[in-house]
């Protein structure tokens, strides 16, 4: 009888081995994987710097992709205003954050809020809209 205990001992001890394995495999893929993503993300991220380089320093050129960029940096930027107007916010002239219209002064630097006159910021940023490079964009 104890020749058949020591057999399933042996059994569950072989098998608990290639689960405790198996296991471990599917760790190591997981982590190579991840380390994977990683590093392509870090990949990622130095492209973004090198074309945000890339465009500074010839954005005044007349390549075509490089005056798409700044269009879209445009329109980016009028949009943030509109959704600056809509939340009732004004962007701090010092360190750039956005602070509540009825703010004087900036929360995060201290500066003193200049505020536009309500009815002239609405019509700028709604003919902004409107043209981005003597074209229409907002229709």
């Amino acid at each position: 009888m104890s020749d058949f205990f020591d057999k399933v001992g042996d059994a569950f001890e072989k098998g608990g081995k290639k689960f405790s394995d198996k296991a471990k495999q599917v760790s190591d893929i997981t982590k190579t994987q991840m380390d994977i993503k990683k590093a392509k993300d870090a990949l990622a991220e130095k492209y973004i710097v090198l074309g945000k380089l890339y465009f500074e320093e010839h954005k005044d050129d007349s390549v075509e992709e490089v005056q798409s960029v700044a269009a879209a940096k445009q329109q980016i930027e009028i949009l943030e205003k509109q959704l600056a107007v809509l939340k009732g916010e004004i962007k701090c002239p010092v360190c750039g954050a956005m602070v509540p219209a009825e703010y004087d002064f900036c929360p995060k630097c201290g500066a003193k809020i200049e505020k536009p006159a309500p009815a002239e910021e609405a019509a700028e940023t709604t003919d902004e809209a409107e043209k981005v490079d003597g074209e229409v964009v907002d229709e």
